[in-house]
């Protein structure tokens, strides 16, 4: 839902357009969004870091250069969404 299609159309931006512009909620977007407490994280991940090899260099100059610091279990989650989401994409790859 979060990956492009070959059109670089992103379905889950589409639904929560058509959500906001029209009032219908898809019910595909109940399963998609992350714990509240989490919600800051995986927001991070797929603006900040998603194409990118995340490294511990590549979150501490993020951390720098935003004045924040992360906890380690927002780091441990930033890796834990990274591989998902790489191992997704490499599936859909092969097929």
């Amino acid at each position: 839902m979060f990956i492009p299609d070959k059109n670089g159309v992103v379905l889950y931006n589409e639904l929560i357009h058509i959500e906001k512009q029209h009032k219908v909620r898809d019910k595909r977007l109940d399963n998609t969004d992350p714990p509240e407490e989490a919600k800051y994280i995986f927001d991070l991940y797929w603006s900040k870091f998603r194409g990118t090899e995340i490294t511990f260099q590549e979150i501490k100059a993020f951390e720098e250069v935003m004045g924040i610091k992360l906890e380690s279990w927002e780091i441990d989650l930033l890796f834990v969404i990274h591989k998902t989401v790489e191992s997704h994409i490499a599936e859909m790859l092969k097929s």
